[in-house]
């Protein structure tokens, strides 16, 4: 899919925003685009309205604030057109659904015509995406069958639905650091049924994240009593042992009889990676399921770790990573993610293939359904983005304004975007922009050649080694 027109008024600070992406295809354009501005421009504020958005109309719901999307998305092996907005202005009241032309107010049997999955990734804690899409949700869903049983008793089996939808199979999939093993389960314990190089790209995954990291077993514990068919079948059927513990029970599964890549049971009991980690997260919600984890090697012979002795980096960079991988498995793509930050925890290594990753984690026979909305403060991350996909975030009073950003930024000085887009001029770090500004006061050549010493290549190391020729000239020290 592809966000193609996004306007919305009166969601927390963001008053009124209109945002248009160019349908152009130059570049043979990579369906990523960024959000940047300083901190508190609104970019997370905008990636919020667009999940709750989405969150909302698939239940054919309003959101509370004004917006109008317009979408393009690939259905019946066609570039399908859908616009949605509120029948009129206001909290409550009907969709306006337009999809090729046709009008409708609801996404009740039109389901296709949403994104299959939306994504959301945010790091640190301020951030409300993780409740209302889920508590809230349900909340709201509720609160429609109670009016429903008042004014329109026949809403009560769409809300039903909805509320089905919401427990079994969600839309909307909120990605942090207690997901990442449930998706790093359903990554290595499946392996695609289609042919392409999902094994490969697995590996280089994995292994990109951790040098010689060797997935060698997956690990279930149970949570309340089992109920559902999906847990009785991992524990009773698929695993390769169950130990008893005084509370619960924990399944185990041994990567080794497939390589490393894939279970060899239950491989063939889900058609993809995405269909499993569903599941997975169903029981998990429901208190089925308890704990999840993933093991490793760092090389043979090395002892086995879980994913507990992971960096946060390696942890997110592969269960994000993966998360696009697993969703490029199905018949259809169509999914939206929405990174905040996503260079939080990352290297420099790692920001220089992002996008590129992104890439090689969607290609499928030249098309490219998922859609990426990415905010980022790093200059390293812009310079892969293509000319009109930047969008400029800036606070003025108590609104906020976003518009393209006027110049290119593809393949572009970091310097220069640092200056242009972040307003930062400075080349060092404050602290020590004043400690070698001391520095260049001294006039002593044995104290001039210890800072020497200290100070990195560049412009400052450049100019004290100037001073202290100078200053020996002058003393006659040569």
């Amino acid at each position: 899919m592809k966000l193609l027109h996004i306007a919305l008024k009166n969601y927390k600070h963001l008053k009124q925003i209109d945002l248009t992406v160019s349908e152009g295809r130059g570049l043979q354009e990579f369906p990523a685009f960024f959000c940047i501005g300083l901190n508190g421009s609104g970019k997370s504020a905008f990636l919020e309205a667009l999940a709750l958005i989405f969150s909302r109309i698939s239940q054919d719901e309003l959101p509370g604030f004004w917006f109008e999307l317009e979408y393009e998305i690939f259905v019946d092996d066609r570039n399908v057109r859908v616009s949605v907005k509120p029948e009129a202005e206001g909290r409550s009241g009907r969709l306006a659904v337009t999809i090729d032309g046709e009008r409708y107010h609801s996404f009740v049997g039109r389901e296709d015509y949403l994104p299959r999955k939306v994504v959301v990734c945010v790091p640190g804690f301020n951030s409300q995406m993780k409740q209302f899409l889920g508590e809230t949700a349900r909340k709201s869903i509720i609160s429609d069958i109670y009016d429903a049983q008042r004014e329109n008793p026949e809403k009560i089996q769409n809300c039903l639905q909805h509320m089905n939808q919401l427990n079994r199979n969600p839309r909307m999939l909120y990605l942090d650091e207690e997901m990442a093993p449930y998706v790093l389960f359903a990554l290595c314990a499946c392996n695609s049924q289609r042919e392409d190089d999902y094994d490969g790209l697995r590996e280089n995954l994995l292994h990109r994240a951790g040098e010689n990291l060797n997935p060698t077993a997956l690990s279930l514990a149970e949570g309340k009593r089992i109920e559902g068919a999906l847990l009785r079948q991992l524990f009773e059927e698929l695993s390769d042992w169950v130990a008893e513990g005084e509370e619960y029970r924990t399944a185990a599964f041994d990567l080794k009889q497939g390589g490393g890549v894939c279970h060899p049971k239950i491989k063939w009991a889900y058609e993809n990676p995405l269909q499993l980690l569903t599941l997975l997260l169903q029981a998990r919600e429901s208190g089925e399921l308890g704990e999840c984890h993933f093991f490793f090697k760092r090389g043979e012979g090395s002892e086995i770790l879980n994913e507990k002795a992971l960096s946060d980096g390696e942890l997110l960079w592969m269960a994000r990573m993966g998360m696009v991988l697993a969703a490029s498995q199905g018949e259809t793509d169509n999914c939206l993610f929405l990174f905040d930050e996503p260079d939080v925890h990352w290297n420099e290594a790692w920001n220089v293939e992002f996008v590129r990753t992104l890439e090689r984690m969607t290609w499928r026979e030249m098309r490219r359904n998922h859609c990426f909305w990415i905010a980022t403060h790093s200059s390293l991350l812009l310079t892969d983005a293509l000319p009109d996909q930047v969008f400029l975030f800036e606070r003025e009073a108590e609104d906020v304004r976003a518009r393209r950003v006027p110049i290119s930024l593809f393949a572009g000085s970091r310097q220069e975007i640092s200056r242009n887009v972040f307003r930062n001029d400075a080349q060092i770090g404050e602290f020590a922009d004043r400690r070698v500004k001391e520095m260049m006061q001294e006039e002593d050549p044995e104290s001039l050649e210890k800072y020497i010493e200290q100070v990195g290549a560049g412009i400052w190391r450049f100019k004290l080694l100037e001073k202290y020729y100078k200053s020996t000239e002058e003393q006659g020290h040569v």
